[in-house]
């Protein structure tokens, strides 16, 4: 084989796996979690979730669940006017401020999860941004 030749097939082998590469990796969900926090109020919200599109559990951990009445999740990806009705959160273990919630993420992009705390004194949000991958 002349090395002309020699050096186009290594070219072609080298474009194949480069190509068969960027597609795996754009057609396979990530299995990370991937960690948010914010606050609503006085409250820390810690989120855990599956940032990949498909169905998905969130986790959400509140520092005071001390009267805490409802928690629900809002997921939107307001670049896109894509919004979910609010989801109820369900508690975990009682007075340990543990919820989860199920939701779906339809696209990859920016999305932002609200979480909507209600308590004896009234209604506090926090908006945690992130990124949703194919």
């Amino acid at each position: 084989m002349s090395p002309r030749r020699q050096a186009l097939v290594t070219l072609a082998v080298a474009a194949v796996v480069i190509i068969s590469t960027v597609w795996f990796a754009r057609t396979t969900g990530s299995d990370e979690q991937t960690a948010l926090r914010g606050t609503a109020g006085h409250r820390d919200v810690d989120v855990v979730v599956t940032a990949a599109v498909g169905d998905r559990s969130v986790e959400i951990q509140l520092s005071d669940p001390a009267g805490v009445t409802e928690v629900r999740l809002e997921p939107a990806m307001t670049e896109m006017g894509h919004a979910y009705p609010p989801l109820t959160a369900t508690a975990v273990d009682r007075g340990t401020g543990r919820y989860r919630a199920e939701t779906h993420f339809d696209m990859a992009g920016r999305w932002e999860l609200t979480v909507v705390v209600d308590d004896d004194a009234g209604t506090e949000r926090a908006v945690l941004p992130f990124s949703v991958t194919p």
